[in-house]
């Protein structure tokens, strides 16, 4: 008599342990989804650190400060996801990716002579910020895992365009108030440190239209085009003319990439440049009219760049810059300054040349670091445009992802090379790219 009721008992109670379990799983993918989320959105966020005024931010922590913890959940998850269960791999197995790992290995080594001293703490931090894109493609992995989609931290970083575009122009035209500071066009204003920086991730995060453009979804492909006029919103908020640039060149050579293997949209892309080169040749005159009247001063940096650039005031305070580095690395050619300094020697932030703010900061073993991360950066390019051209299946959203996002490496390294020099500002966006690029895509891992 007891046997059936002890058999029912147990079909009675394994449903429920299975609802648990599923619940536990939908609780930490949602989790995950969130984190990636906050991420993206929070890379654009660069003054948050401060006092809660306009210049000095509001909260006291720094956007890259606030992905630290994710080292130790990742430490103590990886420890969960071992027990018991092989771990899928970290990166792609490219010679790419050892010139990455041995490139950051160089910086950290370089910049860790400097911990001794009276520099130790910066030195510390910027080790802690070169150790970062390990951090995050561990977490990454593990997001992964549990069912995570990387579309999340791309739907962060587009939200986190919108809330700068949008906070900017609300305090300019409107008088809302925020702490954030709107100058006569804005170009020092917003949750942000500096114009380059904001030009930077406008230029870096475009590759994210042509992924939603692609996409199979029909939301993303129609909320692409309405993202289009934001970027350009943001970038003419900043008006850092390199960026600019950059923003229209990545566009187009990712559409090139996108379509190398059929004739027709090789085509079509190609009379969209040119269509679009026309237009903008024919707003110019009456955008610069414009500007003429809002801002003269930012109208004649704009007309000395394109037209008359050896005489921008922008290339000689680099060239001024330049010779100080220069001058400085010479005195101190093995180990360099190291990290934090060159506010005290340069009187700005930071070289204008990445390569030149690397030996500064972790001398020698800095700079070739540098370039090894810059040819991992180019050559992981190159091996996904070769694998998208000899492939003969359709390409799959985690594939196009890789592909874009290495094409946003390419983007930040160029942003970087004259300008904010792969600064604690920025550098969330280059790890978030790393990862994807690097990390192997989930549909051709499996």
């Amino acid at each position: 008599m007891n046997a059936p009721d002890t058999a029912s008992a147990g079909r009675s109670r394994r449903p429920r342990a299975t609802d648990a379990a599923r619940l536990q799983q939908l609780l930490l993918r949602q989790g995950f989804h969130t984190c990636l989320f906050l991420c993206g959105l929070c890379a654009w966020v660069f003054k948050l650190k401060g006092d809660g005024s306009a210049e000095g931010g509001m909260l006291p922590y720094s956007p890259l400060q606030m992905l630290i913890p994710l080292l130790g959940i990742g430490s103590l998850m990886w420890l969960i996801g071992m027990y018991g269960r092989a771990f899928p791999p970290l990166t792609v197995a490219k010679p790419s990716t050892w010139c990455v790992k041995f490139g950051i290995v160089l910086i950290t080594f370089g910049s860790s002579l400097h911990l001794n001293g009276n520099g130790g703490k910066e030195a510390a931090l910027f080790i802690v910020r070169w150790l970062l894109p390990v951090c995050f493609i561990l977490f990454f992995t593990l997001s992964r895992i549990y069912g995570a989609s990387p579309q999340a931290l791309l739907l962060g970083l587009v939200s986190g365009a919108a809330l700068t575009a949008f906070s900017v122009e609300a305090v300019r035209r409107f008088g809302v108030g925020l702490p954030i500071s709107a100058g006569d066009l804005g170009r020092d204003s917003g949750y942000l440190n500096g114009p380059n920086q904001y030009g930077i991730l406008c230029s870096t995060t475009s590759p994210i239209l042509l992924f939603f453009y692609h996409s199979r979804r029909r939301w993303l492909r129609i909320g692409s085009l309405l993202l289009l006029p934001l970027y350009l919103l943001c970038l003419f908020q900043n008006l850092s003319k390199t960026n600019i640039v950059l923003f229209f060149l990545t566009l187009f050579a990712g559409s090139l990439a996108l379509s190398i293997r059929n004739p027709r949209k090789l085509v079509a892309t190609a009379g969209l440049a040119v269509g679009l080169a026309v237009f903008l040749a024919l707003t110019l005159g009456l955008a610069m009219s414009a500007l003429h009247d809002i801002s003269p001063k930012a109208a004649k940096t704009l007309e000395d760049a394109a037209f008359n650039p050896t005489e921008a005031r922008s290339i000689d305070s680099r060239e001024e810059v330049w010779a100080g580095a220069l001058e400085i690395i010479r005195e101190h050619p093995i180990t360099g300054l190291g990290p934090g300094k060159t506010m005290d020697a340069l009187g700005i932030p930071h070289a204008h040349n990445m390569f030149l703010q690397l030996y500064l900061d972790a001398g020698l073993a800095g700079l070739v670091g540098m370039f090894f991360v810059t040819l991992a950066v180019l050559w992981r390019t190159t091996e996904l445009l070769l694998e998208e051209f000899r492939r003969r299946v359709p390409t799959t959203d985690e594939q196009l992802l890789q592909l874009l996002s290495s094409l946003a490496l390419v983007t930040y390294v160029c942003a970087n090379s004259m300008s904010d020099s792969f600064s604690t500002a920025t550098m969330p966006v280059f790890l978030f790219f790393a990862t994807l690029a690097f990390s192997p895509a989930k549909d051709a891992a499996t």
